[in-house]
């Protein structure tokens, strides 16, 4: 009776024991490392759904999360100027899996700079072409 109730005790605090995720945000096409990411994994299980936890990424594109509750997550990585641009296969909003405990240290975020075009049409002669829009 007393081991049966020392491994239901051993198991309830095992899941409550909190995951944690760390990784990197680099730039996708010089793989230099990107400071100032705001990082987000954001719940998707029924008990937290919406819930929100995040990191800003360092100087050495580091970033840290921990004290997360156990369940799927989808992720997020926000800057001015670039978008994230998650791995090949996993859709555009990834979704990330930790279990009671889990540390996931190796969480690779890669980052793609926006683009702009900026200019004028001209016609044959050099002047500029009206729209109607």
């Amino acid at each position: 009776m007393q081991r049966a109730a020392l491994l239901l005790v051993c198991c309830a605090c095992l899941g409550a024991q909190p995951a944690a995720i760390e990784g990197v945000v680099v730039n996708r096409t010089t793989g230099e490392p990107m400071a100032g990411v705001h990082v987000r994994f954001v719940a998707l299980s029924p008990a937290a759904e919406g819930q929100p936890y995040g990191a800003i990424s360092n100087r050495t594109g580091h970033f840290s999360i921990s004290s997360l509750p156990a369940g799927t997550y989808a992720a997020e990585a926000l800057r001015r100027g670039f978008f994230y641009m998650p791995p090949k296969g996993e859709g555009a909003v990834p979704r990330v899996s930790l279990k009671a405990g889990q540390q996931r240290m190796d969480y690779k975020i890669e980052m793609a700079q926006a683009a702009t075009i900026s200019g004028r049409v001209i016609d044959d002669d050099g002047h500029p072409v009206q729209t109607n829009l």
